[in-house]
């Protein structure tokens, strides 16, 4: 079982909706009105954000999308980045 999954289980059913839901949108490319932001020193790892929820993700150059991490945001969220 990987993080992704692992931070999954701890979330609620509306949660885990929101990010199935947040998930389909990223993948069809319809970002629009959604709280996405590059992350500084990057050129290709954005962080959505819905409430408590962040959602790392790469975007490589043929629009593959690489989830990196799905989390709540505490101050380990974006250390490594």
């Amino acid at each position: 079982m990987d993080n992704i999954q692992k931070n999954l289980l701890k979330f609620s059913n509306q949660e885990r909706r929101s990010v199935d839901i947040l998930i389909d949108k990223i993948q069809s490319g319809e970002a629009i009105g959604l709280d996405i932001k590059k992350l500084a020193g990057t050129d290709d790892i954005f962080r959505l954000r819905k409430g408590s929820i962040r959602m790392l993700y790469r975007k490589h150059k043929n629009n593959k999308i690489e989830w990196i991490d799905i989390t709540k945001r505490s101050e380990k969220t974006y250390r490594n980045f």
